[in-house]
């Protein structure tokens, strides 16, 4: 059975420089999407200017992207697409309204005027002929047959527009490839017509599966599979006789890495279907002279308190988790009636639920850790404020967001 994978997408309405692009390869870290709590995501397309398009559990939600946090914003369902049948992962002409999508091995163009989309047709192309059964299902084909000059032996899939939608990239098995799927291009004419398929080239295609080509200046950014490294996003100049390069380490683990976007200085891929974005390096801070205000009548002295500060949407903590459980600890071997007050906190982004959830589980990891060191749960309590008490009021820089993210071990008079 043949495996497949999807690839990466560059995207061209948004997109960055060459240089740019190579440090947000080389000079950035990754960190999981808030969006993974939704579900297991299927696909991440482009659709409109900064709007993207998720397939999650079979259903699609539009998002936009964070200027502080990187990570997706204003996710919500959608059901504008509902109806198509989409496979994988789809692309948008903004400037003539049209969507481009494969189903059943065929590539279809659909026009979408108002958030209401007409209904869809085969892509006409050149020595390419779609033969369509006439038992439809929804308004759509549900089954249909592709012949080329020289034979396809699959159907082709995953398209993508490039060079402002004068050029369309797919993936697909011909015969005439280099084995099984290559990365094939064609260009509209200046009567709107598409010409014929056009491979991208033996540098690129490979006897093994290449597939969801994404061009970006000069380059082609896609996915790989191989014996040796599965799954794997590559990079390569158009035009060029230099090898491809593997992406950095840090895009590629022994997972499967596909789908990857890029706008200006945001980032999305898939591994193992969930998203990944771009960590905000202000996320990697800790701030250990700032000490949130807390209003608390439990509270001996500022002195008396620890803070542990989180990544983003994460019940991550940073890097002096270990050392203030141990000094926790310590204390408390040396002052065996002493109590401390474990509480969670979030920045004020998010809904009430869901940061009342995630305080909650940032308290609760400080606390198993210390009655897993031997602390009597019978001098902690736990619990989690979510945003109600933020150290910065109406937080708007990194930074700001960064000191809301935390858990305060307090020190609190009385005894056993």
């Amino acid at each position: 059975m043949r495996k497949y994978f999807y690839i990466i997408g560059l995207i061209g309405v948004n997109w960055v420089s060459a240089s740019a692009l190579d440090k947000m390869f080389a000079d950035t870290d990754i960190a999981l999407s808030a969006v993974n709590s939704r579900g297991s995501v299927r696909s991440v397309s482009l659709f409109k200017d900064s709007v993207l398009a998720l397939n999650i559990d079979g259903g699609f939600y539009l998002a936009e992207v964070d200027s502080v946090s990187k990570d997706l914003k204003n996710v919500r369902h959608t059901s504008i697409f509902s109806s198509l049948g989409i496979e994988g992962r789809f692309t948008y002409d903004e400037e003539s309204g049209t969507l481009y999508f494969s189903k059943g091995g065929m590539l279809y163009e659909a026009k979408v005027d108002g958030g209401v989309v007409g209904s869809p047709k085969p892509l006409e192309i050149k020595d390419v002929t779609f033969s369509e059964r006439e038992t439809r299902e929804g308004g759509m084909f549900s089954h249909a047959s592709t012949r080329y000059k020289k034979k396809l032996q699959g159907g082709l899939q995953n398209p993508v527009l490039a060079e402002n939608g004068k050029r369309l990239f797919f993936a697909a098995d011909f015969t005439q490839g280099n084995g099984g799927l290559d990365i094939w291009t064609i260009t509209r004419q200046k009567n709107g017509k598409w010409t014929a398929p056009r491979s991208a080239g033996q540098r690129i295609n490979s006897k093994h599966d290449e597939d969801l080509p994404f061009v970006f200046n000069d380059k082609i950014v896609y996915s790989s599979y191989d014996k040796k490294r599965d799954f794997d996003l590559w990079v390569s100049k158009q035009r060029s006789t230099e090898k491809p390069q593997h992406l950095p380490e840090k895009f590629n683990s022994q997972q499967k890495e596909r789908n990857m976007v890029v706008l200006k200085d945001a980032l999305f891929f898939l591994r193992d279907n969930k998203l990944y974005r771009l960590e905000n390096k202000i996320e990697k801070k800790v701030e250990l002279s700032e000490t949130p205000v807390v209003s608390s009548d439990d509270v001996v002295t500022l002195a008396d308190r620890q803070i542990v500060y989180f990544k983003y949407n994460s019940d991550e903590s940073d890097s002096t988790f270990a050392k203030k459980v141990g000094l926790i600890k310590r204390y408390i071997e040396e002052n065996p009636n002493c109590r401390f007050k474990i509480v969670g906190h979030t920045d004020e982004r998010g809904n009430v639920k869901e940061n009342k959830a995630l305080s909650i589980r940032r308290a609760s990891k400080i606390y198993d850790e210390l009655v897993k060191l031997k602390v009597p749960q019978s001098l902690l309590e736990k619990d989690g404020l979510g945003a109600s008490q933020p150290a910065v009021k109406n937080a708007k820089s990194d930074e700001e967001h960064q000191k809301n993210r935390r858990v305060e071990i307090i020190k609190m008079e009385g005894v056993r």
